[in-house]
Formats: structure tokens, C-alpha cells, sequence
């Protein structure tokens, strides 16, 4: 009975600590598998105030933790309202589920690396800065927060 109870116990701990696969937003494939090709999504339209000079692309990278999905997601320079929605390659809008890890790329115009976000048309994340390979937890809790920011993130 005790061997069982502790073989048990062995399973047991092999199942929670087995490490499991993340996926990218709208099926790109499983991390570390054969075909794990991220989808970037980027906005279809550079975001710049006037008549910018380009500084070049940076890639990031976003989890959202605010108990819905996002179906919208929206970036313009901070303070501006010149909204403009992420798509992909096809012009298919983001959607991602709530607690996923999704890549998207970012064009940047006049050094101007700090951005207002928007998801699903109505909550904000003001002043949030862009990096590249950063990762960025938004949260929601009684209003918009950053939950986490980690640098130099590689999955």
C-alpha cells in the first residue's frame, strides 16, 4: 500500500513538473516543435506624427492577464489619438485568449519608443515602452496596470 502511495506520489510530481508547450496567437505552432513559427502582427499603416524619420523595427513581445480576450488591439504614439489596429500578414486583426503569449512588431519613427495601447476598443495602457525582445504583462485591476516587464525575454 505505501509503495503505491509513493509510486503514485512520483507520477504525480513528473505530470506537474513536466513543462508545457506555448503556443502562439492563432495557431503559429507549438514552441520548440519543427514548425514553431511565430506570427508577427504589426499595424498596416507606420504610426508617426508627420513626416517622421525611421529609426527601423523592433519586435515585442505581450501577455494579457485581465480576465477577457483581447479581440482588438490598438497602439498610437503616447498622448495622440492616432489609433491604428495590429494585423497580420493577411490584414487578419490580432485575437488572442486571455493568458497567451503573443509577438508583434513595432515600426519607430523620431527615437519615439513610448506608445498608448488599446484593446478591445475601450482600456488604455498610457506610456507603456516598447522594446525590442521585451515582454510586457498587462493587467487589469480597478484600471489598467502593467502586471510585469521583463527584458531581453527569449521562449
Amino acid at each position: 500500500m505505501l509503495r503505491n502511495i509513493v509510486l503514485g506520489g512520483f507520477v504525480l510530481c513528473a505530470i506537474l513538473l513536466m513543462p508545457m508547450p506555448v503556443t502562439f496567437a492563432r495557431g503559429g505552432g507549438v514552441i520548440g516543435s519543427p514548425k514553431a513559427k511565430p506570427k508577427i502582427y504589426s499595424t498596416n499603416v507606420p504610426i508617426t506624427n508627420g513626416m517622421g524619420t525611421y529609426n527601423g523595427c523592433i519586435d515585442y513581445i505581450v501577455q494579457f492577464q485581465i480576465g477577457q480576450n483581447v479581440s482588438s488591439f490598438e497602439i498610437a504614439p503616447a498622448g495622440s489619438t492616432e489609433w491604428r489596429m495590429l494585423v497580420d500578414a493577411n490584414q487578419i486583426p490580432l485575437h488572442v485568449n486571455n493568458g497567451r503569449i503573443v509577438h508583434l512588431r513595432q515600426e519607430i519613427f523620431d527615437n519615439n519608443y513610448t506608445f498608448d495601447v488599446r484593446i478591445n476598443g475601450a482600456v488604455v495602457w498610457h506610456n507603456v515602452e516598447l522594446s525590442n525582445e521585451r515582454l510586457i504583462i498587462f493587467g487589469y485591476n480597478d484600471g489598467p496596470t502593467i502586471v510585469a516587464i521583463t527584458d531581453f525575454y527569449r521562449k
